[in-house]
């Protein structure tokens, strides 16, 4: 049993985790987490409204650096990303 909850579902490798993906799983942990923590400690130090336009301005700032975020996107795929969105 103990083994099982070890390896990974079906697909092109069915091993258990090696080192590697531990490191880029907590990598992910820590990142999606830390962000939660900065959103608790700004509230305490600043107005929400200010946190709210830091949030669009940094989303705005990151989006810049990808060009292919500013491609536009084709009218077939509209319904998709308002649903996404």
């Amino acid at each position: 049993m103990s083994r099982r909850l070890l390896e990974t579902g079906w697909g092109s490798r069915t091993g258990s985790f090696g080192a590697t993906e531990w490191l880029l799983l907590a990598g992910v942990a820590l990142i999606w987490g830390s962000s939660f923590l900065f959103i608790d400690i700004g509230l305490q130090a600043l107005e929400p409204g200010v946190i709210a336009v830091a949030r669009v301005a940094l989303g705005v700032a990151a989006l810049s650096l990808v060009p292919a975020a500013r491609r536009p996107i084709g009218r077939e795929d509209r319904v998709r990303v308002a649903f996404l969105g």
